[in-house]
Formats: structure tokens, sequence, C-alpha cells
């Protein structure tokens, strides 16, 4: 998350938010910026970057709030190439550890990870947390039958978007989204910033080819089943 002076950004994992951040970080005005340790927060790089809309502070809550969504065929391939460089580790704690069973360590095929990510179901049988207490996102697959990226929208993003707290921003026109954002609140727009929103370079990049190069019809149908209230909802399609 990051938290301004005037706005603050909710970062979703493969949405384009370390781009969003990076470029606010380093072309915002710095008084814009609030030091998270001035929110008893850890000041450590990384250690903010995916915290939750319930974690807003109270005195930035009639802030406007920006978050991004992505097609979800397109986002498990961006999220499929990234463990594979980044493969789970049991020393990650208790989300590696659960992780570690669909990606097997970056040794499964992207059948088997989009699968157990629609389905909290491996191989081996149902996806299980190693001490017994299943973390939100587990619980929330579950409750509602929805896959791992639906679920980790409905985690981070709470009751912001019900209750019309947090503007959306698709992810395949980020810039100009991010810059209409500022503008659509009134939110002075620097010329530096701008220029940078336009033409800095994207940030970690994974190789792949186009999504639709991974998904056969059965799997394809997989997510449009499982991610069928986010897909409706912000209007996507294969």
């Amino acid at each position: 998350m990051l938290v301004t002076k005037h706005f603050i950004f909710i970062h979703v994992p493969k949405t384009g938010g370390t781009f969003i951040r990076h470029v606010c970080r380093n072309h915002l005005p710095p008084d814009w910026l609030v030091d998270p340790t001035t929110l008893g927060w850890d000041s450590r790089p990384g250690k903010n970057a995916h915290r939750r809309y319930t974690a807003i502070p109270p005195e930035f809550s009639e802030l406007p709030v920006l978050a991004v969504v992505r097609n979800p065929w397109d986002w498990y391939v961006s999220w499929y190439a990234w463990r594979e460089r980044y493969p789970a580790n049991p020393a990650d704690g208790n989300g590696g550890r659960l992780w570690a069973q669909v990606f097997a360590r970056a040794e499964a095929d992207f059948e088997h990870v989009v699968r157990a990510a629609c389905t909290a179901e491996t191989d081996d049988g149902p996806i299980a947390a190693p001490n017994g207490a299943e973390p939100r996102w587990l619980q929330t697959m579950r409750r509602w039958r929805i896959d791992y990226y639906s679920a980790l929208l409905k985690v981070k993003l709470g009751t912001g978007v019900a209750d019309s707290r947090i503007q959306i921003a698709k992810f395949e026109n980020l810039r100009e989204s991010f810059l209409q954002f500022l503008e659509r609140n009134a939110i002075p727009v620097p010329d530096e910033l701008a220029a940078a929103m336009r033409t800095e370079e994207p940030r970690n990049v994974s190789a792949r080819g186009a999504y639709r190069e991974y998904y056969d019809e059965p799997l394809r149908d997989l997510v449009a089943t499982h991610a069928r209230e986010m897909i409706e909802r912000y209007d996507y399609s294969f």
C-alpha cells in the first residue's frame, strides 16, 4: 500500500503495482509521501507493499483509494511466470509452504498450477495449511467456491469496492487510468509524474508468451467458471 497526503494506492499482486509505486516514489513531490514509520508500519522495503484495505489508517480514511485489476487468464500466466523465477520455499512461512504444494517448487506445469488455484485441490488432495490454520485467502476460496485470484481480490479489497470507497483501474490501460484517477479526484498531477507514468519502462516483467497460448479449452473454461464474478464485474473475456 502506498499512502500519500492526497490518495492511497492498494497494491494487488501482479497488477502493475510495483511500477505505480516506483514512479510515485520517484516523481511525486516528496512531501506528498507518508513515511510508513509514522503509521507504525515496518519501514523495510517491500514490507508494506500488499497491505489490505482494512489497513488504511483512520486519519486517511477519507482520501480517494485506487486499486488495479487484471484479466484473470492473463493474471495466472503472469503469476505462474513469476513463481517459476521465485518458487515457494518452506522457509517463507505459512504462505510459502502452502503454495509449495501447488507449484511443487517450480516443477508443476501451468495446467497443474491453474487447476489447483481454481479448485484448492492438488493431485495429492486438498491444499492444507501445515499447522491447520487456513489463511484467509484459502478460507475465502472454499467459502465462495472461487479461484485464488478472485479470493485474493476479496481479501485485499474487502468491502471497499461494494461500498464505492475503492476506485478500480484496469491493468490493460494502467498508465492512463492512473492519471485519470488523479484528475477525476481533483488531485494536481505534477508534470514530472505524468511524463514518467507515460514513458518509464515496466517493472518486474517476466519472460512469457501471450496468455491465450497457455490455455486449452477446458482450462480456459475452468478459470471462466471460478472467476465468473470478477469477470462479469469488470467486463473481461478470454
